[in-house]
């Protein structure tokens, strides 16, 4: 009875709603002048309330329809356009009509009164051109806390848990300035993992977003940036102070410390940070230098269970950061940073991994005990003189030095100990010149220059000593160092209005060096490497985007000449090369009425020798050994690309669906001897054809019925790739990856909401004429958000993970509690319960074509916390 009469209840639900809809209006718009008009954007409201947007559409083609979501007595209907006068029209409908045909005709603005086309969504955002601007107030929850909090609630925003790295509607964020300042370069996420939600009042996502001001009015960016902006009287000086003292189960001390600071006047502006924690907190950016930097060739193999850092990183950190901005004059801005890290790192890792190499299996155990201590100092400044808006002129300079240790002992097979000792010494700088001329109206010279040097000299020595090619190894020195040029220079230009080009001329150059060497008890040098490489390439490309209404097309054309040159002077071997090369790309995007559909197809020919300059024999570690076979031969990719990303706002509506097929002729593949002791692998160039398939789907969507938020995500990957094995023919192979995931999080009125993941992964390898390696992983993460009183909040954490389905005995299963009472606005205490069910190690499960591996972590034990924050 009572299922009879929820059903009979839905019903009548479903019938009101549907039959509210039921009135449809069309438009036909026309101008005086007979023009079309391509853009804009239809309000519906109440007369009664015609201050508020109710529901919204868009003009396509000069026309409108649109199905009312409600019912109204007298409605306002209100045009906008960017080259016609705001149109009002009321119109008063009748109950018995279902539709409405108007035809309505447009007064062309004046040139000096046009105003941009605003339309807002209630009270969660507005929408301006290119920028959507997100009201944080009405996303913003109890828990929240920081920047980053907020931007995981937003549509069309996603956020890197581990990582912090920034992705809209498909797109990845480069930027994220503060109050329209660019104060955190490509590292932002020091602020968006620090800054307080509170200090926020609004987040713009801003397209085509060019930080030069020049050629910002010439040419329409793919890039995405955000803009946080500050509430009003935020200025002078605000932060916080955070103190947190606790205990582990082992009596050790369990701490955490931090302040933040954030100071704003007429001519400058900063953000720091200083924090100190033994808690698993990681603070430190990742990839400060890009991709120039000099390798490494000797493996860490420090690494962290595949889980939240909270629980896997053992640690005792100090990181500080200073970003700031001064305006030294009207013509001259200078923008600094600097970073600072110190941290000792702990971790034990068994490793058994289960072999079956053209059908003989057996079985490698690796105990590890690693202890690992970075020093990092990381400054970089900007010195920006703009006389006038016709002329830019920037000086950039970074530099890194670090210096690592890592204390390292391994019980091989489990009767070989060995304790090794790695030191290395890292070392970059970079300075960079650009000039940008505006040159008439439409068109902008842009000049620039970069040099970079890195080096990363490593030492590794063993105990007891290494037996490798009949020799007795005590130490390894191992270096690369490179040298990077680059010189460009751009003719910038836009025509028929929003069309516009790209004509580059430039010359690059990369050289990186290699020695290396080992040594025996008596320091006898043997096994030596001395290898320089210098690749050279002039260029030519042009770049064309045309816009076609709806439909952009853009192509563009690459001419290089490329120019190698290696010297093994180990060896006594030189290579030469001289290659033409030729690359085309094409995209296309097609916008429709809040999505769009992009294709993209390239074709890319580059010189990969860098990484494999050596031939003689490296230690990686105590039980492998590498070389390479050099080669100048180009590697040459083809690449289709597609993206269909629909936003929309008014709806709570995000759906993304993605592809990327990938053909590769030519890479270094491997012939690897792996035997129980020791592994050897040679690099050797082959113009084989590698395969690779990316599909993904992801969908989210606010059920205002529910008051809630569901996510679902997708992605599959598909790799064919080769090697050779213990003396194999060459071997096919085929790698699948898929994983699936369904988030929701409730947003009930009431005192209690909910917040679920759970994750499915599979990964499958098998080879040719050989057994298939497989491994079905599950995790479920379910938080329960209580709010007892109005300045009590209690959030569980409950997660399980099962990293064998077929294997389900060994399941992982954590516990945390987090009780937060905040008496005042700028005071909060917290009490915290971390790993209560005291879960001292963590598995993952891992195959490749020839393999099982399984890793087991230890982890932070169980450990409470208070902890006290202040506002300011």
């Amino acid at each position: 009875m009572k299922q009879l009469n929820l059903v009979t209840s839905i019903s009548i639900v479903l019938f009101c709603y549907f039959s509210g809809q039921a009135q449809l209006i069309k438009g036909k718009l026309i101008t005086s002048k007979g023009q079309t008009v391509n853009s804009g954007y239809v309000t519906f409201k109440n007369k009664t309330q015609d201050s508020k947007v109710l529901e919204y559409t868009l003009i396509n083609k000069a026309s409108f329809a649109y199905r009312l979501k409600k019912s109204y007595q007298d409605l306002v209907i209100q045009i906008y356009t960017d080259s016609y006068q705001t149109h009002t029209e009321i119109l008063n409908l009748s109950k018995s009509k279902e539709a409405y045909n108007l035809v309505i005709q447009l007064t062309e603005k004046s040139i000096e009164n046009l105003d941009e086309v605003i339309i807002k969504g209630s009270n969660k955002f507005s929408v301006k051109k290119d920028t959507v601007s997100f009201n944080v107030s009405a996303y913003k929850s109890t828990e929240d806390r920081k920047v980053e909090d907020i931007l995981k609630k937003l549509p069309g925003i996603s956020v890197d848990s581990e990582s912090g790295k920034i992705s809209y509607r498909g797109r990845s964020i480069e930027t994220v300035m503060l109050d329209g300042d660019n104060l955190f370069d490509k590292n932002y996420t020091i602020g968006t993992k620090n800054i307080n939600a509170k200090m926020i009042d609004k987040i713009e996502a801003i397209e085509n977003y060019n930080e030069n001001e020049i050629l910002g009015s010439l040419t329409r960016s793919e890039n995405v940036a955000l803009n946080l902006k500050l509430k009003k009287g935020k200025i002078d000086l605000s932060g916080s102070i955070e103190g947190a003292l606790g205990t582990f189960n082992t009596s050790k001390v369990a701490s955490g410390v931090s302040g933040t600071s954030l100071g704003v006047a007429k001519n400058y502006k900063y953000f720091s940070t200083l924090t100190f924690n033994n808690i698993g907190i990681d603070n430190m950016p990742r990839n400060l230098n890009g991709n120039k930097k000099a390798k490494t060739i000797v493996a860490e193999r420090f690494s962290k269970a595949n889980l939240n850092s909270d629980y896997t990183n053992i640690n005792e950190q100090l990181f500080s950061s200073l970003n700031s901005i001064f305006k030294l004059n009207d013509y001259l801005d200078l923008k600094a940073k600097v970073y600072y890290l110190k941290d000792q790192l702990s971790s034990k890792q068994n490793i058994t991994t289960n072999y079956n190499i053209n059908g003989d299996s057996f079985t490698t155990t690796d105990q590890t005990n690693f202890q690992k201590k970075p020093d990092l100092i990381h400054t970089a400044f900007n010195l920006k003189y703009l006389k006038s808006q016709k002329s830019i002129l920037e000086f950039d300079f970074d530099f890194t030095g670090s210096k690592t240790n890592n204390s390292i002992n391994i019980i091989q097979n489990n009767n070989l100990n060995f304790d090794t000792n790695l030191n290395t010494n890292y070392n970059y700088l970079s300075p960079k010149l650009t000039y940008t001329k505006k040159i008439s109206k439409t068109k902008a010279l842009l000049i620039s220059g970069n040099y970079s040097y890195s080096d990363a000299p490593q030492t590794i020595s063993f105990d007891p000593l290494i037996s490798f090619n009949d020799k007795r190894i005590a130490s390894q020195f191992s270096e690369f160092s490179q040298q990077n040029l680059n010189l460009k220079g751009q003719l910038i230009a836009k025509f028929n209005n929003n069309n516009n080009y790209n004509i580059s001329v430039g010359y690059d150059s990369s050289m990186p060096e290699y020695k290396s060497f080992q040594t025996n008890k008596n320091n006898i040098q043997t096994g030596f490497n001395n290898s320089n490489y210098k690749k050279q390439s002039t260029f030519i490309s042009s770049r064309f985007k045309f816009n076609f209404k709806s439909l952009k097309v853009s192509p563009e054309l690459k001419l290089s000449h490329i120019k190698q040159n290696l010297i093994n002077e180990t060896q006594q071997i030189e290579l030469n090369s001289n290659d033409l090369s030729i690359q085309p790309k094409i995209s296309f995007r097609y916008n429709f009425k809040n999505s769009f559909i992009n294709l993209r197809s390239a074709y890319v020919e580059k010189a990969i020798l860098d990484d494999y300059l050596f031939s003689n024999q490296v230690l990686v570690d105590q039980r492998t050994a590498i070389n390479n076979l050099p080669s100048t031969e180009l590697q040459k990719t083809k690449s289709i690309n597609f993206i269909y990303f629909k936003n929309d706002l008014y709806n709570s509506l995000d759906l993304g669906i993605f592809g990327n097929y990938q053909v590769t002729k030519g890479r270094f593949f491997t012939n690897s001897s792996i035997s129980k002791n020791f592994i050897q692998t040679t690099y050797f160039y082959s113009p084989q054809i590698n395969t690779t398939l990316n599909l993904g789907f992801n969908f989210s969507k606010y059920i205002d019925a529910l008051a809630t938020t569901i996510k679902l995500n997708s992605s599959y990957n598909l790799t064919e790739f080769n090697n050779i094995v213990n003396d194999s023919d060459f071997r096919s192979n085929k790698s699948i990856f898929f994983e699936q995931s369904l988030f929701f999080k409730t947003a009930f009125l009431g005192r209690l909401n909910f917040e679920n993941q759970t994750t499915w992964q599979k990964s499958i390898t098998k080879s040719e004429n050989s057994m298939r390696f497989n491994n079905d992983r599950f995790e479920n993460n379910l938080k329960l958000i209580y709010k007892p009183f109005n300045d009590w909040l209690l959030i569980s954490s409950f997660e399980v993970f099962v990293p064998e389905i077929d294997d389900s005995s060994q399941n992982f299963n954590f516990f945390d509690i987090n009780l937060n009472y905040r008496p005042d606005k700028n005071w909060s205490f917290s009490l915290m319960l971390r790993n209560l069910t005291n879960q001292d190690s963590f598995k993952q499960i891992s195959t490749t074509d020839i393999s099982t591996n399984v890793v087991t972590n230890n982890l932070l034990p169980r450990h409470f916390l208070l902890r006290f924050t202040w506002d300011f």
